[in-house]
């Protein structure tokens, strides 16, 4: 007769799945950010991806002599996060140097995450950067493993979704907000979830700080929240949880006030010329992707790939927010906003890869528990009840 593995051994069991998530993630980022270091002499300033046209690099260079330029076609947002590590409230001088800059600001934190890290040495702030969203993305997947088990949505190997997510290490090689976010928003999830709410409000704090539309985190927390009290009886909806929720949100806009006193602009008035009513602005890209020839010239053969990639893309969220609009769990509520806002982006973010693998990125690991066999969701959905509440 075989004796069945103790529950401790069961839990160990998928720790070690864990902390081996974690491991694969490190490996890979190892691995992407490895291949370019190597190919530019171990100079880690070249992932910030800051050209000779742009005016913060003669700041740069002050600050580092041997600070890496990439070409102009090559400049991408890592440039900003730096510039807001130098400047992390838009007093000094680094702000005045980056277009859009109030827009920038508006979703600061992995810039103020290096600005602390860093201690005040400006020198340090690209490896800072690179080492923040390395620990974001191996603590990004060991968190989501132990999501996946401790609720049983799925096996504990979903950290590999965090692990091998093609937007991610993307994040990771170009000094990106991405990595650690998706840290930010496990952590916070597994102490909510576990109704440690305390605990899990300065990380849901944080998150609104990231991306604008990890702003609509807290927000479908709340939906579920409410959701679960009327299921239950009008009476049984929990407040306290609810003015939780709203601190992020309510800071949020109040930094969002600050930048448009500091800077003369509001941080999302960028808003209309990158989102549409969804779906349309996914339909109109994919209707743009049939004269790839006549419009992209060199880069056909690229973007013409990303025509049934696009589509099979967009067909797989509408079947996973119809899926998530039963509401049969906390990560269903999260997902339909953020589902939403992705399939409200347009062609400035869906038609090149690098693009549209970083903005999918968290909604796709959403996406998987989204679509998660019923009876383990339902079962997520009844996580304990605890008295911190």
């Amino acid at each position: 007769m075989t004796r069945a593995p103790s529950t401790r051994t069961l839990r160990l069991d998928t720790r070690l799945i864990a902390v081996g998530c974690g491991l694969v993630a490190l490996f890979a980022a190892t691995m992407v950010v490895g291949s370019i270091l190597v190919a530019n002499g171990g100079n880690v300033t070249v992932l910030v991806r800051m050209a000779a046209e742009d005016p913060l690099s003669e700041v740069a260079r002050n600050i580092e002599p041997d600070f890496a330029l990439v070409p102009p076609v090559a400049h991408y947002d890592g440039v900003y996060y730096y510039a807001i590590a130098l400047d992390p409230f838009a007093t000094e001088d680094a702000h005045e140097l980056i277009d859009l800059a109030a827009h920038r600001y508006g979703h600061p934190a992995y810039g103020w995450f290096a600005a602390v890290a860093s201690f005040g040495q400006d020198e340090w702030i690209p490896e800072v950067l690179l080492l923040l969203s390395v620990a974001g993305l191996v603590l990004g997947a060991y968190m989501a493993s132990r999501v996946a088990s401790r609720f049983e949505l799925g096996s504990a190997w979903a950290g590999l979704l965090v692990a091998l997510n093609p937007g991610l290490l993307f994040a990771v090689a170009a000094d990106l907000s991405e990595a650690l976010s998706t840290a930010i928003l496990a952590v916070a999830l597994w102490f909510w979830l576990t109704n440690k709410r305390w605990i899990a409000l300065p990380f849901l704090v944080l998150l609104c700080f990231f991306k604008f539309q990890l702003v609509l985190v807290p927000v479908g927390l709340g939906v579920w929240e409410l959701l679960r009290g009327l299921r239950a009886a009008p009476r049984a909806i929990r407040w306290k949880p609810l003015s939780y929720l709203a601190v992020g949100p309510v800071l949020f806009a109040l930094w969002q006030v600050y930048v448009h006193a500091r800077l003369g602009e509001w941080p999302t008035s960028l808003g209309p010329e990158l989102l549409s009513v969804p779906p349309l602005g996914f339909l109109e890209t994919i209707g743009l992707l049939g004269h790839t020839n006549q419009i992209y010239n060199g880069d056909a053969q690229l973007v013409a790939a990303m025509l049934p990639v696009l589509v099979a893309i967009f067909v797989l969220f509408v079947i996973a927010l119809v899926r998530a609009l039963r509401f049969r769990n906390a990560i269903d509520c999260i997902f339909v906003f953020q589902a939403l806002m992705f399939l409200a982006l347009n062609h400035w973010n869906l038609l090149f890869p690098k693009e549209l693998i970083r903005v999918m990125a968290i909604p796709a690991i959403l996406l998987v528990f989204v679509l998660a066999p019923d009876e383990k969701a339902r079962r997520f959905g009844q996580y304990p009840a605890s008295a911190n509440s």
